[in-house]
């Protein structure tokens, strides 16, 4: 019997690899962009990290929102926000890189939706990036997802 035990539980082993495995099915024009809302406030943190970073006296008007405070921090605090915009790009550039590498080889997708992906993925980073990563997870909720207002779907 347990012989017989082993078996059963190399072949539930064997069907789980297969399963993790297994690359969900996209259509060659498959595309869902960051909700625009998102994609505002990535951009705007990602500008106010680089320009602390990089001209923090300089580069940011005063009347805009949380500007003085960036101003302040890359002035006050030199070395922590030049690796915080250090970190945010190498992190924005290697996703918008495996992004491009993911839609182009793994799921061949037209080369205009491999540059939407690419550059949402560069801007949006991993809020762009999620649904290639768990398409199982997206494919769950997208009836709820691609309702949201403002939300785009595009070749489900």
């Amino acid at each position: 019997m347990r012989r017989n035990h082993k078996s059963v539980q190399s072949k539930d082993e064997n069907n789980a690899e297969a399963e993790k495995s297994e690359v969900v099915a996209f259509k060659p024009g498959f595309f869902v962009p960051v909700h625009p809302l998102l994609m505002i406030v990535i951009c705007y943190g990602l500008y106010l990290t680089f320009c602390s970073t990089l001209c923090p006296s300089s580069c940011l008007p005063s009347f805009l929102p949380l500007a003085s405070l960036a101003s302040s921090l890359g002035t006050s605090y030199p070395l922590p926000m030049a690796i915080l915009g250090a970190t945010a790009a190498i992190l924005h550039l290697g996703e918008a890189a495996y992004t491009f590498h993911l839609t182009h080889f793994r799921y061949k997708f037209r080369p205009l939706t491999v540059a939407l992906w690419t550059g949402n993925v560069l801007l949006g980073g991993i809020f762009g990036l999620w649904v290639l990563l768990f398409p199982r997870a997206f494919w769950t909720i997208a009836q709820v997802y691609c309702k949201i207002p403002a939300s785009f779907c595009y070749n489900l």
